[in-house]
């Protein structure tokens, strides 16, 4: 290549390099939905989502305590502000249900109950019990499901739990199949498209220590250590489909600290900044909590912050741990909905998951205001969409970014 050439390449990178600094941060700002009540249900009951698909579909709860039945939430809005939600009813012979996890065919799982809870898949809107790794049915929980229908979950065969996978049998149904711990009971959160799974496993014994694993598609297992070694405990609660894990574990002052796994290293994402000068830090147990990893590498869960709250939040590399709270634009049309009393009072709690859109799933508390004016608070599930996901630089800027670092390592080399 002609020096000139080169010249001119290795300007036109610097020149891309300098606008990708130069380029300011777009700001992240999400719009609320309600994910409201089923029809027939007082709009005071309470509403939580767990899982969260590609799509934007939710699954989750409606009500409290023995009366908490599922609750699916699909596209499109009822209006611009909220959903309705389907109620999904328990098999017969079942007193209620409740939804974790839902997949891109709508599938989802989670426990049915009489007496004692039963893992179980719904598919098509009716629900089948997952068999335990022995005889009879799973007296369980199943966590999660991929797109390719494999579940995981725990098994209860007795008072100690084991980490279970449920494969697809060909035939419609599942096979059950323990999967390899750390020399005691476990459990078993999340899977991702590859079939990796996380959660965690007593190390040693069945009450020994509590470890974050990784576990492969072929049942081989990996300890993901602890934030500290002297309290010695982690937990995995989710994964995304690049292996990152996120979860929980104590850290050095035997504080529950969420924590980012990848590659072999795990980091502690501390909590929202100005926790530290909480004057009742001392009585605090749980710093922050990781509940779900997305593709684009977001982890989202709840955190304490300055004032003594616990706030959902959402974790970006290079930014940090912010609170969610503070990306809602106070000019959302929410806000201006006849039944919301005193816009301000809006609080989100907790983030529960995130999907590749950069949508997420959350827990926010608000007062309602009914047609006589009467307010009462309620706890409703919420989707959060970006009004626009941070922009990438054109491919045009990262070519010459890639050509000038190659050019600049060649001129070093020519010249050294």
């Amino acid at each position: 290549m002609h020096p000139t050439s080169i010249h001119r390449l290795t300007l036109a990178a610097g020149a891309a390099l300098t606008l990708l600094a130069a380029a300011p941060a777009q700001a992240l700002t999400f719009a609320l939905t309600d994910l409201g009540i089923a029809p027939g249900w007082d709009f005071r009951t309470p509403t939580t989502g767990y899982g969260l698909n590609a799509d934007g579909d939710v699954i989750g709860q409606i009500g409290t305590g023995l009366s908490t039945q599922t609750a699916l939430w699909t596209a499109p809005l009822q209006d611009g502000s909220r959903r309705t939600a389907t109620y999904v009813a328990p098999p017969a012979g079942y007193s209620n249900a409740l939804g974790y996890q839902i997949n891109t065919s709508d599938q989802f799982v989670g426990t049915i109950a009489s007496g004692g809870n039963i893992a179980a898949v719904n598919r098509g809107g009716a629900w089948t019990a997952l068999p335990a790794v022995g005889a009879g049915v799973s007296t369980g929980r199943a966590y999660a499901i991929n797109d390719s229908g494999t579940i995981v979950g725990q098994d209860l065969p007795g008072n100690y739990g084991f980490p279970v996978r449920w494969l697809p049998d060909g035939s419609g149904g599942h096979s059950a199949q323990r999967l390899t711990g750390l020399g005691g009971g476990g459990i078993a959160r999340d899977i991702n498209a590859s079939g990796q799974m996380a959660g965690a496993s007593n190390v040693g014994a069945l009450l020994g220590p509590s470890h974050a694993v990784l576990w492969q598609a072929d049942n081989t297992v990996t300890d993901l250590g602890v934030l500290d070694a002297t309290r010695n405990h982690s937990e995995a609660r989710a994964l995304n489909d690049g292996g990152v894990v996120a979860g929980a574990s104590r850290n050095a002052q035997n504080k529950l600290e969420a924590f980012r796994w990848s590659g072999g290293t795990m980091s502690g994402l501390g909590a929202i900044p100005g926790w530290d000068g909480y004057a009742f830090l001392s009585s605090v147990s749980t710093l922050s909590d990781a509940r779900d990893v997305n593709n684009l590498g977001w982890i989202v869960g709840s955190a304490l912050r300055g004032d003594g709250r616990t706030v959902g939040f959402l974790w970006r590399d290079g930014v940090g741990m912010v609170d969610l709270n503070t990306l809602i634009s106070p000019s959302d049309a929410w806000f201006g909905g006849a039944e919301v009393f005193n816009p301000a009072g809006l609080l989100i709690t907790s983030a529960e998951a995130a999907n590749d859109s950069g949508q997420i799933l959350v827990t926010a508390v608000y007062n309602y205001r009914y047609a006589t004016g009467y307010a009462w608070q309620v706890s409703h599930a919420f989707l959060l969409t970006p009004d626009a996901l941070p922009p990438v630089p054109e491919p045009e800027s990262w070519a010459l970014l890639t050509m000038g670092v190659v050019l600049l390592a060649w001129r070093k080399h020519s010249t050294g």
